[in-house]
């Protein structure tokens, strides 16, 4: 599988699948830089698949607070990537922004990925998932924040 970049898609459009996976803070503007350029590089039928992660941690029991570790990291994470021009928060957005390209039979599946509660099952456990996702290889968007 090659990796591509934004600026690298001269290819001819005839690609059946395209597909993203956890690429928060790869793009200055997903939408123009994915989206739009996806949809006009699918065969008629095509399919483009993202897997996007919310930047922003959260929880349905209310022990998540405002002052927790974790909250105030991803807020400081968000800040920064903000700085920088590149884009954290992608998952509340991919599907009107696919619509806006114009996809048609737009799905869109929202897991929950529980983080602290040892008694479920781990391979649905947040930190696993960031693991096996990429995070043992750090992504541009960390590189260019800690430099």
């Amino acid at each position: 599988m090659r990796r591509i970049r934004a600026e690298d898609w001269d290819y001819p459009a005839n690609f059946d699948y395209i597909h993203t996976r956890v690429t928060l803070g790869c793009w200055q503007d997903m939408k123009t830089q994915i989206m739009e350029r996806a949809f006009g590089h699918l065969r008629p039928g095509g399919w483009l698949e993202c897997q996007e992660v919310l930047s922003d941690p959260s929880c349905d029991d209310g022990t998540l607070t405002d002052d927790h570790d974790w909250l105030r990291w991803a807020r400081d994470a968000s800040f920064a990537s903000e700085i920088i021009g590149r884009q954290l928060r992608l998952g509340d957005d991919l599907k009107h922004w696919m619509r806006e390209a114009g996809f048609v039979n737009i799905t869109e599946t929202v897991l929950k990925l529980p983080a602290s509660n040892p008694s479920i099952a781990t391979r649905f456990s947040l930190p696993l998932f960031i693991i096996k996702t990429g995070l043992s290889e750090q992504s541009p968007l960390e590189m260019t924040m800690q430099t």
